[in-house]
C-alpha cells in the first residue's frame, strides 16, 4: 500500500488527475470502477491493497465471486499491480457468451442436452485464441507459423473486404483497442464455425504459444469481468455459463491464467446449476469486507483528496501508517465527527452509525460520505452540527436507493423483491420471532409472490429465503446496551438459517426505509456483524 510519503510527492500530472476524480460533488471521489476509466493513474492510486480481498487476490484465484457495489471490477482492474503478468488482457464476457450459445445451439429453440464438458472445451478455445492474438498484436516480429496456420484452416486468411486478418493483428497500433476488439470477434467466430475441422491445427498453435511464453518466461492474464445481468432461467444461456465454470476450474497452467468475476447474488444458484462443485468452484474467493477495512478505505481516500487540495493538512499525517488500526481512526477524527445523535435522537458513535446502514460495501460507505460532505468543500473539517447533520441526512437520503440496487441486482431471480419488502417489512417490529414473520407470510407475503412469479408452489421456505438473501432480516446472535448484534447472509460464505427459537430482526438500511411506528419504538438497534468491527481482519476468503 502506498504512504502518505507518496502523496506528499505525487507529481503535477497526478493531482490534476485526482482534481477531476475528486471535486465538490464527490470529495471521496467516484464510488464505482467507471468513474475512474479517463484516469487509470488515479485508480491506481486510490485502489487499497492493506485488505483481505487484495492479498487473496494475489494467490491466484480463477474465480472472484462478489456483490454488486464490492469491488469485483476495482480489484480485477487491478491486476497490472500484482506484477505478476507481461500481458493482461480483458475481453468482453457478453460478446463471449453469445459465441458461445451460438456455436453450441442451432436456434432459440435448440434445448439439446450439452455437457459442461463440451461447453467448457468451446470456452477454452475462444479464450486461447484471444489470447494468440494478443501476442500476435504485442510481438510483430517473431514468427508463429503454426497459429497463422490455425488461422489459415479456420478460414481467416481473409476478412470480408479482403484483408489479412493475420497481418491486421500485427500492424495494430497501440491505442487500437475498438478495433482489436472488433477483429477478435471476427477471429473468434471464424476460428468457431470451422472449429471441427482445425482441431489439430488448434492444438498445435496452442502449444506454439505456449512454448513460446515459455522461452519469455512470460506470465499471462485473461480476464473477463461479471456482467450485468444472469438469465438463469434460459437454458442456452445457462448450458454456456456452466461450460465456462468448467473451463475456468481447469484453464490454463504455468504461463497462461484466468479470472473471471461472478456476481454474489447468484452464486448459490450457480453452484445449484454446476455439475462438480469442487471442480469448478475449486479456485473461488468472495468478497466480504470487514469494517475496518471499510474505514481505511475512506481514510485513504480523505488523504489522497488531501494531496490535491490541502497538501499542508496532509502533512501532518506524514508519520502515519493506515495499516494500523489507530492511525486510520487518527485520520478519521480530523473530519468525521466521533459521535452523532441518531434518527431516534440517541448519542451513538458515528462511524458505526453508518457502517450498520450498510450492507458493508465499498460503494455504499463512499456514497454515505460523498453525500454527507460533498456541501462542505473547499474547506471539508467543519462545524460539529454542520457535519453530524449532513451524515445523518445522507444516511436517510441514500437507504431507499441502496434498497433499489439490492432489487436491481437480485432481479432475474427475485422480480418481486421491492413488493414484498414494501408490502411485508413495515407489518414487522425491528426484532420478531419465525412465528409472526410466518404469518406476514401467509397474510401479505404470499400473495405478492405468487402474483409476481410463475414458480408455482409458494412456500415460508420460499419467502424467508428471499428476505435472508438480499439481506433484509437477519438472525440476532448477541445483544449489548445499545445494539443487537445480528448475523446476514450477504456477509457469511454460505447460506443464512435460523430454528424456531432464533430471534430475527430487520436490517438498519430496510427498517428505515420503511420505517413504521412498528419499528421505530425499539430500544435497541441492529448492528450487522458488529462482531467483525474489532476482530481480526486475517479471515478465510476461499469459498
Amino acid at each position: 500500500m502506498r504512504t502518505v510519503e507518496d502523496l506528499l510527492s505525487l507529481p503535477p500530472n497526478l493531482i490534476n488527475g485526482i482534481k477531476h476524480v475528486f471535486g465538490p460533488r464527490r470529495p471521496f471521489g467516484p464510488s464505482s470502477s467507471n468513474g475512474f476509466r479517463e484516469h487509470p493513474d488515479v485508480s491506481e492510486l486510490v485502489f487499497t491493497t492493506e485488505n483481505q480481498m487484495w492479498k487473496e487476490y494475489l494467490n491466484h484465484p480463477r474465480i472472484i465471486v462478489g456483490r454488486k457495489g464490492s469491488g469485483k471490477s476495482s480489484i480485477l482492474r487491478q491486476t497490472e499491480q500484482s506484477n505478476e503478468y507481461g500481458i493482461v488482457h480483458r475481453i468482453s464476457t457478453s460478446d463471449l457468451l453469445s459465441q458461445c450459445i451460438d456455436t453450441l445451439f442451432d436456434g432459440p429453440a435448440d434445448y439439446r442436452r450439452i455437457s459442461a464438458e463440451q461447453s467448457g472445451k468451446v470456452w477454452g478455445q475462444m479464450i486461447n485464441t484471444a489470447l494468440m492474438a494478443q501476442v500476435l498484436k504485442e510481438d510483430t516480429v517473431y514468427r508463429f507459423t503454426r497459429m497463422e496456420r490455425y488461422f489459415e484452416v479456420s478460414g481467416l486468411t481473409l476478412d470480408k473486404k479482403g484483408r489479412n486478418i493475420f497481418g491486421m493483428l500485427r500492424s495494430l497500433s497501440p491505442g487500437s483497442g475498438d478495433v482489436f476488439a472488433t477483429l477478435l470477434n471476427t477471429i473468434i467466430s471464424g476460428i468457431l464455425h470451422y472449429r471441427g475441422e482445425s482441431g489439430l491445427e488448434y492444438q498445435a498453435a496452442l502449444a506454439e504459444l505456449d512454448e513460446y511464453l515459455s522461452e519469455r518466461n512470460l506470465k499471462t492474464v485473461i480476464i473477463l469481468d461479471s456482467v450485468e445481468q444472469y438469465p438463469l432461467d434460459d437454458y442456452q444461456f445457462t448450458t454456456a455459463l456452466t461450460g465456462l465454470l468448467r473451463c475456468a476450474g481447469a484453464y490454463g497452467g504455468q504461463f497462461r491464467d484466468l479470472r473471471i468475476g461472478i456476481p454474489a447474488e447468484l452464486y448459490h444458484d450457480l453452484e445449484d446449476e454446476s455439475s462438480n462443485i469442487m471442480k469448478d468452484f475449486e479456485n473461488a474467493i468472495v468478497l466480504h469486507w470487514l469494517p475496518m477495512e471499510l474505514l481505511r478505505l475512506i481514510a485513504w481516500r480523505y488523504l489522497v483528496s488531501l494531496a490535491a487540495y490541502d497538501p499542508a493538512r496532509l502533512e501532518r499525517f506524514r508519520s502515519l501508517d493506515l495499516v494500523d488500526r489507530g492511525d486510520v481512526h487518527i485520520v478519521l477524527d480530523d473530519f468525521l465527527p466521533r459521535d452523532l445523535h441518531n434518527r431516534r435522537g440517541d448519542i451513538e458513535s458515528s462511524s458505526a452509525y453508518i457502517l450498520r446502514h450498510t450492507q458493508l460495501l465499498p460503494r455504499q460507505i463512499i456514497k454515505i460520505f460523498n453525500e454527507a460532505y460533498s456541501t462542505q468543500r473547499p474547506n471539508m473539517p467543519s462545524e460539529y452540527n454542520s457535519i453530524v447533520s449532513a451524515i445523518a441526512n445522507a444516511v436517510q437520503i441514500w437507504e431507499p436507493k441502496f434498497c433499489k440496487e439490492i432489487y436491481g441486482a437480485f432481479r432475474s431471480k427475485y422480480p418481486y423483491a421491492s413488493d414484498l419488502c414494501a408490502v411485508c417489512l413495515p407489518t414487522l417490529p425491528r426484532f420478531f420471532d419465525e412465528k409472526l414473520f410466518e404469518k406476514v407470510y401467509r397474510e401479505k407475503g404470499k400473495r405478492v409472490i405468487q402474483e409476481h412469479s410463475n414458480i408455482g408452489a409458494v412456500s415460508f421456505r420460499d419467502f424467508r429465503q428471499a428476505l435472508f438473501e438480499i439481506g433484509a432480516v437477519g438472525r440476532v446472535r448477541d445483544r449489548t446496551i445499545v445494539y443487537a448484534d445480528a448475523d446476514f447472509e450477504y456477509a457469511l460464505n454460505g447460506r443464512l438459517y435460523a430454528s424456531t427459537k432464533d430471534e430475527l430482526c430487520l436490517h438498519p438500511t430496510f427498517s428505515g426505509t420503511y420505517e413504521t411506528d412498528a419499528n421505530r419504538t425499539s430500544r435497541l438497534f441492529v448492528y450487522p456483524h458488529m462482531s467483525l468491527y474489532d476482530g481480526s481482519e486475517e479471515r478465510r476468503l476461499r469459498i
